[in-house]
This record gives structure tokens, C-alpha cells and sequence, in this order.
């Protein structure tokens, strides 16, 4: 809802990102007085910016693979990009208490990061395409 920045300038500018959270915890407080369920409402806002729970930390993965496949998927993927989203989810990751979630995360990411990173050994759009036509 408008506070989103750019990871990498966000890395770089530690004051831009939190400007950025006041500004996205502003657009929700705005947005919360149009809704009833405001308890509830309120909870999943501090979540999608904190990423506290467990499944905040899923969906962030979740993200994190989605945007990098889109920058594969159009040919603007670096190294640089894989190894920044791998050391973030892999940080996340490391805060989930439950041994059988992180131990699935872990999993997944290594996993897809072998993936996105080695193409030639599995295509990550073929089947897709394949299935398609």
C-alpha cells in the first residue's frame, strides 16, 4: 500500500526503509477505519510488516521466490539478486522456533536456490510452457 521500496536501496538506506514502514503503518491506520474487523485487521497489518509469525515468515518466502522468478522469468536475474534474497529468507527462517517448519523452509529454499541458479539441470518455466500449449 505504497511503502514498499526496493530491497537493495533499502539495504543501502536503513533510514529510507523505516520511513518507508511509517508511511505503509500510516496507509493502514487510514484504510482501518473503513473496516469492521479492526482487531483482527490490525494484526495481519503489523504482520505483513514485522513478519513475526509463522506464517508471515511463509508468505515473505513465498514473495521473495515469486519476484525472483519473475526477474529470471524476464531475463533480469544476477547472482547478486539469488544470494540477497537467499541471505534474507535464510535471516527469517532462522527466527522459526518449530524444528519441523524451519527444517521444511530450509528445505525449500535450498532446494529452489539450486533451481534458480542452475537452470540447464531443470528448466524452471518449461513445464510450465509445455503445458500451456
Amino acid at each position: 500500500m505504497g511503502g514498499d521500496i526496493a530491497m537493495p536501496y533499502a539495504n543501502a538506506n536503513p533510514n529510507a526503509r523505516n520511513l518507508a514502514k511509517q508511511f505503509e503503518r500510516e496507509n493502514q491506520r487510514y484504510i482501518e477505519r473503513f473496516l469492521s474487523e479492526i482487531d483482527q485487521i490490525k494484526l495481519l497489518f503489523r504482520d505483513t510488516l514485522d513478519v513475526l509469525s509463522i506464517e508471515a515468515i511463509v508468505a515473505k518466502v513465498a514473495d521473495y521466490i515469486e519476484v525472483t522468478e519473475f526477474k529470471y522469468y524476464i531475463g533480469r536475474l544476477t547472482e547478486c539478486d539469488v544470494e540477497m534474497v537467499m541471505n534474507k529468507m535464510q535471516k527469517m527462517i532462522g527466527s522459526v522456533t518449530s524444528r519441523t517448519i524451519k527444517k521444511c523452509l530450509t528445505d525449500l529454499i535450498e532446494e529452489w536456490s539450486v533451481a534458480i541458479s542452475n537452470p540447464a539441470e531443470g528448466e524452471l518455466f518449461e513445464k510450465a510452457k509445455k503445458t500451456q500449449s
